[in-house]
């Protein structure tokens, strides 16, 4: 009898908190040496998870699309600003975003104006899904190079 209240217990706590794989993790540097994403381009699957580490002192991460990289899009996602701010010792804060959609590309740009605009002078980048790489154009494809 003890065995069987076990097992129902164990079922139980596996309905309530669901596992949900995780294929990779990614690290994107953001404004660690000015106004970029290091790397720009990451190559992910379902589940993965990309990690954007706000190491420069004010950017974000703001979704977009290819035609429209400087342009927020409708419904996108946005990490909000972040960074050290001018304490350069303090820790980089973080924001994670975990791929749902691995079959359609993720564009993203930097929405801060200071003292230039980030996104026209170059900070945007994209996920895309493994075999989408050599359909898809590039990053220096988005500024005319």
């Amino acid at each position: 009898m003890a065995r069987r209240v076990g097992l129902v217990a164990v079922v139980s706590i596996t309905h309530l908190f669901p596992f949900v794989a995780c294929e990779a993790f990614h690290e994107i540097h953001v404004g660690a040496s000015g106004s970029f994403y290091d790397p720009a381009t990451v190559l992910a699957n379902q589940n993965d998870v990309v990690t954007f580490i706000f190491d420069g002192p004010f950017h974000d991460v703001t979704q977009s699309t290819f035609a429209r990289p400087c342009q927020p899009l409708a419904g996108g996602f946005s990490s909000g600003t972040a960074g050290k701010g001018t304490n350069g010792s303090a820790p980089s804060p973080s924001w994670s975003l975990r791929i749902t959609n691995a079959s359609v590309p993720i564009w993203f740009y930097c929405g801060a104006t200071i003292p230039l605009p980030h996104c026209t002078t170059g900070m945007v980048g994209y996920v895309l899904k493994l075999t989408q790489v050599p359909a898809h154009p590039s990053i220096d494809a988005i500024h005319g190079s």
